[in-house]
């Protein structure tokens, strides 16, 4: 469906639920926001291009108003429609996206994740280094040999990514039976991360933003 058609559906569906002061808000949680590498696994995260994110700025600016999550929290400032835009983790790109966003004063969110900002890497990233770096067969193996409840995934239709985020296992030992060990494995990947540097540190979160308006 395209987009045009997506946020017209939206906008139908959100008037159709106003009714007497009522006020909606809903909150837009980007990862990644600029171009894609697909030999990069870091890239592999969630990605809006640039062009992309500045047009749903666009429409949002158009059907209501982009607000803070203070507007929200403290219910003041907020008209019948209302947006909030939020950058999970934080990948670095939300520096390249931030002079517009301050030019245009639109306010938003940062929510780091301390082991992303401490390590560089997220857990979704070493995923996307490991199947990068294995075959599915060797996947495959590797987790039936680790975790016998395997047994009741096809191997046919066998998929790493999905099986990590299933609930087949409980999550903490999926990561450290299965995903630390076959990343730990994968040559040269520190070398990659301290490259990249793909989310923001503590330093760049207090230099960029503590005390920014």
């Amino acid at each position: 469906m395209h987009w045009n058609t997506q946020i017209n559906s939206l906008i139908s569906r959100i008037r159709s639920l106003i009714k007497g002061n009522k006020k909606i808000v809903m909150v837009f949680n980007y990862h990644r926001i600029g171009k894609i590498d697909p030999n990069n696994p870091f890239h592999q995260l969630h990605t809006v291009s640039d062009k992309l994110f500045k047009w749903q700025v666009a429409v949002m600016s158009s059907f209501g108003r982009i607000v803070s999550l203070d507007d929200i929290r403290e219910f003041e400032n907020l008209s019948s429609v209302n947006f909030a835009i939020t950058f999970d983790d934080v990948s670095r790109s939300v520096l390249n996206i931030k002079p517009f966003l301050k030019e245009k004063a639109i306010p938003y969110a940062i929510s780091p994740c301390m082991e992303i900002t401490d390590k560089g890497i997220g857990i979704r990233d070493r995923v996307y280094f490991i199947i990068q770096h294995y075959s599915p067969e060797e996947l495959f193996n590797f987790t039936k040999k680790e975790l016998k409840c395997i047994s009741r995934v096809n191997k046919k239709g066998f998929s790493f990514y999905s099986f990590t985020k299933s609930d087949l296992v409980d999550p903490f030992l999926v990561e450290n039976k299965i995903i630390n060990p076959l990343f730990e494995n994968i040559p040269d990947a520190s070398v990659l991360i301290g490259k990249e540097k793909a989310y923001l540190d503590f330093e760049d979160i207090k230099r960029n933003f503590l005390g920014d308006q």
